[in-house]
């Protein structure tokens, strides 16, 4: 099998944030119209929204296929070209989405403490620090892309790579 070129992979990844998007937004109006954002205002449910969206998608991803993959007929496959173990597919999805979820995460935290001293300085620094970090892993993954083998960080660890079922 052919692996997936860096291109398709970009565009599955696109309909994947834009399914995440969808997803997110309609828990969000769930909670915020069933009253759910009233005592903590609207951050606790776009973390509730984060969280499933996160779920969701990585639950799908397990299959070895997210909703973009399946779309553009690209999969998650093994070094030997097998559909990769529920345990690799997992710590494949974690390395991925660990880095993306504790930035978000540290972000949310920083932003609440500095909102509620009143230091909204300290609040714009420390998202946008956190931001860059995120940005540089992200780089990092895509560098490894770039080579010949078409393989992410998350794929080297996780033993795996992205394959083109197209005939």
């Amino acid at each position: 099998m052919k692996r997936a070129t860096l291109g398709r992979r970009f565009a599955a990844a696109l309909i994947d944030l834009f399914g995440m998007y969808v997803v997110h937004g309609a828990v969000l109006v769930y909670a915020l119209t069933a009253g759910l954002g009233s005592a903590g205002g609207t951050i606790r449910p776009a973390v509730v929204a984060d969280f499933v969206a996160l779920v969701a998608f990585g639950a799908l991803e397990m299959t070895g296929a997210s909703l973009g993959k399946r779309a553009l007929k690209l999969r998650v496959r093994s070094k030997s070209g097998q559909s990769p173990g529920g345990l690799r597919l997992g710590g494949r999805w974690l390395l991925r989405s660990v880095p993306i979820a504790g930035c978000f995460a540290a972000s949310l935290a920083l932003t609440l403490m500095a909102a509620q001293g009143g230091n909204q300085s300290m609040a714009i620094v420390a998202s946008s620090t956190l931001s860059g970090m995120l940005l540089c892993v992200a780089l990092i993954d895509l560098l490894f892309s770039l080579g010949s083998s078409r393989r992410a960080l998350h794929d080297f660890i996780a033993g795996t790579s992205v394959v083109d079922i197209r005939d």
